[in-house]
């Protein structure tokens, strides 16, 4: 739900079909997906709306990239569009799942994206020397353009819950 703007609703869908926004609190739904490159492997996990500008959106997902021993492997991608969805630009692709993304609400250019999931494998996981890969917490100062990890102190890199406004882990 839009913290701007209650009617607005975004959702995503599991095994790509759809980015989908609403304007009228989810009596209709439109999809808006151009841009968006996957085709079925894309399950969208959390949208984050910047604070007072309803256009600019953030979709964290993962890339299913099939079965290994236990679990599917996955890459993650973060989009974003300034358009309200009308296109959308991949902002980070890298090797585990995208789960969440918090925009800093003192400086909307500062976004966290915590990665990993307990039912996906990192694609850069090494399962015959049991290490176990992931991403962790990635940070940007410019609004999605580059991207840093912010890992000093994980020792799991598997952050599959929330980030909240103070940065702590949840």
């Amino acid at each position: 739900i839009d913290p701007n703007n209650a009617d607005i609703i975004w959702a995503g869908t599991l095994g790509f079909r759809g980015v989908y926004r609403s304007v009228d609190a989810g009596l209709t739904w439109e999809k808006r997906t151009n841009g968006i490159v996957e085709n079925l492997q894309l399950t969208l996990r959390g949208f984050a709306i910047e604070p007072g500008n309803s256009n600019v959106v953030y979709a964290a997902g993962d890339i299913d990239l099939g079965k290994r021993t236990w679990y599917n492997a996955t890459k993650g991608v973060v989009y974003k569009t300034v358009d309200a969805g009308l296109n959308w630009q991949a902002v980070w692709r890298g090797d585990n799942v995208a789960r969440y993304v918090l925009i800093d609400p003192t400086n909307v250019n500062t976004l966290y994206v915590s990665t990993g999931i307990w039912d996906r494998e990192a694609a850069n996981s090494d399962l015959a020397a049991n290490i176990p890969g992931g991403v962790g917490v990635l940070k940007s100062t410019d609004a999605g353009a580059t991207w840093t990890t912010v890992n000093n102190g994980l020792e799991n890199l598997y952050v599959f819950g929330s980030l909240d406004a103070n940065s702590a882990l949840y």
